[in-house]
């Protein structure tokens, strides 16, 4: 699971403002983008709604309706503009900016996200994609800024919201996220560098190109849409395939465990590690992360060798007994290395609890599966 984090601004407007931080979930194999979440660090809003949105038979009337909801949530009226030059301006409390977080940020919410400047507004949002200076939103990292409303469109499905409606929220895939150190977007298009789109170049090259204005004319923008969402689905489809995969693997292998060690998972753990742990209890780890054998699952998708692949994910040779926390660090490489021998050599300044438990695999389980646990060390430490 990785995590994207995105410095908003809104444009250049005199008539509302907003500052906030957007963390995206997405699936670190393939791009993917899962869920997001907005933090107002400040705002404004404009209290006046354009005329014509109140009328019943405008298509706009569920803004409109949707618009009195949120300000009226934050203490606030909607009023009428009748000229366009009218405003009413109120700089937003931080409990008004929390409740904004919690709507938008809740499964009621199914606009997308460069809609929140319309809500802010009460009007429609200018910046087409053919007029990046006149943007209402933007990234803003290392004074690099893109359009938000390009990025969403290629690289989030569903016209940009939640799947038209969140049906979970993702809980356990936040949680995940938590101590994970997040990404800019430059890093993030890095998925992207050497997928073909277009007989043009990669969709990294595309995309950025598109952000230029002397690139982004009508024709460019709808014709490169449509091609980038068409490959980008077509890659999101075949993740969601190994994503399955990858959850049907996960229960073999704790049924192979459960198995292959009685169910007692700390007396495996002594016999592994070849001592009395003092870690209370134990996760089912991998030698070998999921998440490495997640990545080359998509990259051989379709091939000969998928099936191999996955199977290392159930494979009970692949088993490593840890505590949930050196669980963790182990996975994010950044607690320890092996050799050939099973022995294990602490990163400098390591300071997890339990540590001592995880000296050495033990001589004897170490020659019962030699050749399979040196496939997996082996492949662990040449991805450190």
């Amino acid at each position: 699971m990785g995590l994207l984090r995105i410095n908003l601004e809104s444009g250049s407007s005199k008539v509302y403002n907003f500052n906030a931080t957007l963390d995206v979930l997405y699936d670190d194999a393939c791009g993917y983008l899962i869920d997001w979440k907005i933090k107002f660090h400040s705002g404004a809003i404009d209290t006046l709604t354009t005329a014509s949105w109140a009328n019943p038979k405008n298509h706009q009337h569920g803004d409109y309706n949707e618009r009195t909801k949120i300000l009226n949530n934050i203490g606030l009226e909607n009023l009428t503009r009748h000229k366009k030059t009218d405003h009413k301006i109120v700089v937003l409390s931080d409990t008004q900016l929390s409740s904004l977080e919690k709507y938008f940020n809740g499964c009621e919410y199914t606009s997308t996200i460069y809609n929140i400047c319309k809500f802010f507004k009460g009007s429609n949002p200018s910046g087409s994609y053919m007029k990046p200076s006149t943007s209402e939103m933007w990234e803003n990292d290392s004074g690099k800024k893109y359009k938000i409303n390009i990025f969403f469109h290629f690289f989030l499905i569903h016209n940009n919201s939640r799947n038209q409606g969140k049906i979970n929220d993702n809980k356990e895939e936040w949680d995940k996220a938590k101590n994970t150190k997040p990404d800019d977007i430059n890093s993030y298009l890095l998925l992207f560098a050497s997928v073909p789109c277009c007989g043009k170049g990669s969709i990294r090259e595309i995309f950025l190109n598109l952000q230029r204005e002397r690139d982004a004319t009508t024709t460019n923008y709808k014709n490169f849409k449509r091609r980038i969402k068409a490959t980008a689905e077509e890659i999101f489809k075949n993740a969601q395939t190994v994503n399955e995969d990858v959850n049907k693997e996960r229960k073999k292998y704790n049924s192979n465990i459960n198995k292959s060690f009685r169910s007692n998972i700390k007396e495996a753990a002594n016999a592994i590690w070849g001592r009395q742990c003092s870690a209370p209890d134990f996760q089912k780890a991998h030698i070998l992360p999921v998440w490495w054998i997640k990545g080359e699952m998509f990259s051989n998708f379709g091939k000969k060798n998928y099936e191999s692949i996955k199977s290392q994910i159930s494979d009970v040779n692949n088993f490593l007994p840890l505590d949930a926390v050196t669980h963790s660090q182990y996975d994010k490489k950044s607690l320890f290395y092996w050799t050939d021998g099973g022995v294990i050599h602490m990163l400098k300044n390591s300071s997890f609890p339990f540590l001592e438990d995880y000296a050495q695999i033990h001589p004897d389980y170490l020659f019962k599966r030699v050749y399979y646990l040196k496939k997996y060390i082996e492949t662990f430490k040449n991805i450190l």
